[in-house]
């Protein structure tokens, strides 16, 4: 799913739902009105970081060379989404990382 003309929500992340080989997993958050927003995210998402060194690479690659998600509970990111037209999730297409 492409970036281009995608939305985009700052969010704190309140709980991250990992299931096996991505199947619903599930990024949720507030955002700075305090609305809980849910969003799916998948291998192909890509985590572009900010700190210490700038990269954009998809989350499988990550998860490939490292046990953990790049994010957490608690930290606030930066979510560009687009929603799915056959099941109306809203799905990360790039969250970036500010830490």
């Amino acid at each position: 799913m492409s970036e281009e003309q995608a939305e985009h929500a700052v969010i704190e992340i309140t709980s991250i739902d990992l299931k096996p080989e991505f199947r619903g997993s599930a990024l949720r958050g507030k955002d700075k009105s305090g609305i809980e927003r849910i969003f799916i995210f998948r291998p192909d998402t890509k985590i572009r970081r900010i700190s210490p060194v700038e990269s954009t690479q998809q989350l499988g690659e990550i998860l490939a060379v490292q046990s953990s998600l790049p994010f957490r509970v608690g930290q606030e990111v930066l979510v560009a989404w687009k929603v799915d037209p056959q099941s109306s999730q809203k799905i990360a297409v790039k969250i970036t990382v500010f830490e």
